[in-house]
């Protein structure tokens, strides 16, 4: 959302371009020490980390919108700054999704692994994806923009109406207005997401994600099983010993 209101203000293609190009490298390397920092530590543990500092690298990008030049003339300081911004969302982003593939893969029944980590990877990514869809119907919702200085065809100044979408946009340069923006609404749109994800995070996902990194270190087979409705109760007593049954069965989970 923040590379297209970027582009909206007048930074270039060009610009963005160098900006992706200069971060892939980044990507790879911060990837390759993350995957690193899951053999150390535990994978949902890094996860929740990164999730806080993708709400800050939110509130980043805010900022690093609000400061656009007026003028409309990207400036070599200006861009150093989306660079900069870009590539520390990057590497908070990589982070979540190398620490919760490997959470998959400690918790995916090795006979099945590739099918049980695939199917939790897209599930994973629908939940990243599908609400970007409403969060760019948001802004639109929430921006208030009209056409000024419009002429129809022969000439007599036109009222104002909504330039929002890109379509009336285009219709308004072509009739000699310009869209003026009265609200902006990715800016209210933004701190919503971030509020949302604040309450979230320390209201709800915090609590869930310890529970289930007690539950994960136990023994990932567990997981597979259960979800395919095996004996998990012969399974476990056939393959680990009694003092590690009466452990599972301290944490409430029923045979």
């Amino acid at each position: 959302m923040t590379n297209l209101k970027l582009l909206d203000l007048g930074f270039s293609q060009e610009d963005l371009a160098l900006t992706v190009l200069i971060d892939f490298p980044f990507e790879i390397a911060l990837g390759y020490y993350a995957g690193q920092w899951c053999a150390v530590y535990h994978p949902m543990k890094l996860w929740s980390y990164a999730f806080v500092g993708r709400l800050i690298a939110a509130v980043l990008a805010h900022i690093t919108v609000a400061i656009f030049p007026k003028n409309g003339n990207v400036e070599t300081w200006y861009l150093l700054v989306v660079i900069a911004e870009h590539i520390f969302s990057t590497f908070t982003s990589t982070v979540m999704f190398v620490a919760g593939s490997a959470f998959h893969a400690k918790i995916a029944d090795p006979l099945i692994g590739g099918t049980y980590m695939t199917l939790l990877a897209t599930v994973s990514n629908l939940g990243g994806t599908f609400p970007r869809i409403f969060v760019l119907k948001l802004v639109d919702y929430f921006t208030i923009a009209t056409c000024q200085g419009s002429k129809d065809p022969k000439g007599v100044l036109s009222d104002g109406f909504s330039c929002v979408d890109s379509d009336m946009k285009k219709m308004c340069k072509e009739l000699g207005g310009k869209c003026v923006v009265s609200r902006d609404g990715y800016y209210i749109v933004n701190i919503l997401c971030v509020l949302f994800g604040v309450i979230t995070f320390w209201g709800y996902i915090r609590g869930q994600v310890i529970k289930l990194q007690g539950i994960s270190t136990l023994y990932p087979i567990y997981f597979s099983f259960s979800f395919f409705d095996f004996n998990t109760k012969y399974f476990l007593a056939k393959t680990l010993n009694k003092e590690y049954i009466a452990n599972v069965g301290n944490l409430g989970i029923p045979f």
